[in-house]
């Protein structure tokens, strides 16, 4: 019989390794980043809803350690959607404005 004499084989259980930023494990850091990306946020109501979005993405994704999918599920959104906030997250990490438009003014 094929099944018996080795057509299946068991198989180790993928881990996915994430390089978690630095900045993403410290509450100072997510604070810069959160208010260099949007620095209006005390007044502005769709810079602050945005900014909570990314906090949600941040813990979620990062410190809960979700996947991107079961982050978009989480949040009821599309993981296209979360996919793009995380690199904007990191592209204003490095510096660079989220709309990838070049360096944000020091």
């Amino acid at each position: 019989d094929s099944f018996l004499a080795g057509g299946h084989q068991i198989k180790k259980i993928r881990v996915h390794g994430r390089k978690t930023p630095d900045w993403a494990l410290r509450n100072t850091g997510v604070r810069a980043v959160i208010e260099t990306a949007f620095p209006k946020w005390r007044v502005n109501v769709t810079q602050r809803q945005r900014a909570a979005r990314w906090a949600q993405v941040i813990y979620l994704f990062y410190r809960v350690g979700m996947s991107r999918p079961q982050t978009a599920r989480e949040m009821k959104v599309k993981s296209e959607m979360v996919k793009n906030i995380l690199n904007r997250m990191r592209r204003v990490a490095r510096g660079i404005r989220a709309s990838n438009a070049g360096k944000r003014a020091s």
